[in-house]
């Protein structure tokens, strides 16, 4: 049988991590609408040239050539979505890693340790990561955006569309990307870019830092926080539910750390080990 004192501690428990979600989310809220901004405008940019590499070639055998056109475009802005993404992703790791070496009560000097010694000698977990994962995310950005493409061609075409049809269609398709067609929390396709990226990079900060706590002999664990709301999935629910576990274990789902889908607003915490 639970005692008043014990059910005080959880509700208690339970406050904090809604007051650290919310704080989280407030972290990263600036971050999330700049990348938005910026995904938008190189979304624009991708339908205006696309727009008009088909239209070229509309008096020809437009459509098997369309991959050819796609790919061209997707190269020639793809330094500029890299660029983006890297630059949001990099500030949002870096508050994620900060914030939780200061959450644990780690002095300046302290946090210094964290980079393993002095200005010049530190070593940075971060950096390799985050050019790794902008290149990524932005190659899996085009190559969904090539997929919605190739889909309203085979729509169109079987609905006997004419060319000029389908690549109105497809311009459309570009603006929606920009400006949305909201779902829930997700207000437009460079909203959900967004979002991800940077839920994404916070939580890996996060866990770098604590991984690097490790090395220095202050044990660490982590638990999964999720925004305790009905939009929470199943999955999510498990995770959070499996507590704290050790810093090098993976929950439930079998992540290390969330996010665990595109949009996904789940948090990683993290502390000493008791």
């Amino acid at each position: 049988m639970r005692s008043p004192a014990s059910d005080l501690l959880a509700a208690t428990v339970r406050l904090q991590e809604a007051l650290t979600w919310r704080a989280n989310a407030r972290a990263k809220a600036p971050l999330e609408k700049a990348l938005e901004r910026e995904v938008a405008k190189l979304f624009r940019a991708q339908g205006k040239a696309f727009d008009a590499a088909l239209r070229s070639l509309i008096q020809e055998s437009v459509f098997p050539a369309w991959e050819t056109a796609w790919g061209a475009v997707a190269a020639k802005l793809g330094k500029r979505f890299v660029d983006a993404i890297g630059k949001a992703v990099d500030k949002s790791v870096r508050i994620g890693f900060k914030r939780s070496v200061a959450d644990q009560g780690l002095s300046g000097e302290q946090i210094k340790l964290t980079f393993g010694g002095e200005p010049g000698q530190r070593t940075d977990p971060v950096k390799a990561w985050v050019r790794d994962h902008a290149a990524e995310r932005v190659a899996g950005v085009n190559d969904e955006t090539r997929r919605q493409i190739k889909q309203i061609i085979a729509a169109g075409l079987d609905e006997g569309a004419s060319q000029t049809e389908i690549a109105k269609r497809i311009q459309t398709r570009f603006t929606e990307f920009a400006v949305g067609k909201p779902q829930q929390h997700i207000q437009s396709r460079a909203h959900l870019v967004a979002v991800t990226e940077i839920g994404d990079a916070y939580a890996e900060g996060t866990l770098q830092a604590s991984i690097e706590l490790d090395k220095f002999g202050l044990a660490q664990e982590k638990s999964w926080l999720n925004s305790g709301d009905n939009k929470v999935s199943a999955g999510c629910i498990t995770n959070t539910a499996a507590g704290y576990i050790g810093v090098h274990e993976a929950f439930p789902s079998g992540h290390q750390r969330p996010l665990r889908f595109p949009g996904c607003r789940c948090d990683l915490l993290t502390r000493r080990k008791k």
